[in-house]
């Protein structure tokens, strides 16, 4: 409830506030409010509502391909668990139906689907961690500082957890 709330939104208000300070008021942030966003909707059963942030998400930035990473991880796990019978079927179709229709939504935008070989321009043809500094491997004191910090953040939840921590959820806390 309350308290998962705040546990994400500490960081995420450190990174804000440090990303402004920092280097100034980035349109990636908006591409990380709405992946935030779409991890609010997934705990809140919300389902409906991703296509939607989907859409205006490939619309502001091209970050958008992580959301669908998100939702392919998603009912990755909910194809393991419909397998151990853990969920129903109903359920089931109702996330592919939300990721098929999040799919499409990604393409009601300018470019229509050259904004996939746009994407993949920038992640694999050219290589802008050399062009954009925030783009830039970290150096190694702030990879440790990284590991340190999700190692301490993975401990604590592990202690205050009561319920099973999925692997959806884990993998989640892990990227971010």
């Amino acid at each position: 409830g309350n308290k998962n709330l705040k546990i994400v939104l500490l960081p995420l208000l450190i990174f804000l506030s440090w990303s402004v300070f920092g280097f100034g008021l980035r349109s990636q942030l908006l591409g990380l409010f709405l992946f935030v966003l779409i991890l609010f909707l997934i705990d809140k059963n919300r389902l409906l509502f991703i296509p939607l942030t989907m859409l205006l998400w490939a619309n502001f930035h091209g970050s958008f391909i992580l959301g669908l990473v998100l939702l392919f991880f998603l009912l990755a796990q909910e194809t393991f668990s419909l397998l151990k019978k853990e969920i129903n079927f109903r359920k089931y179709l109702l996330l592919s139906f939300v990721l098929l229709t999040s799919i499409v939504a990604t393409f009601l935008n300018p470019f229509g689907e050259k904004i996939y070989l746009e994407a993949w321009r920038h992640f694999h043809v050219v290589q802008l961690n050399k062009l954009i500094a925030e783009w830039a491997p970290p150096s190694l004191p702030f990879k440790i500082i990284i590991l340190l910090s999700a190692g301490l953040s993975l401990l604590v939840l592990a202690k205050f957890k009561k319920q099973k921590l999925r692997l959806f959820k884990l993998l989640v806390f892990i990227v971010l």
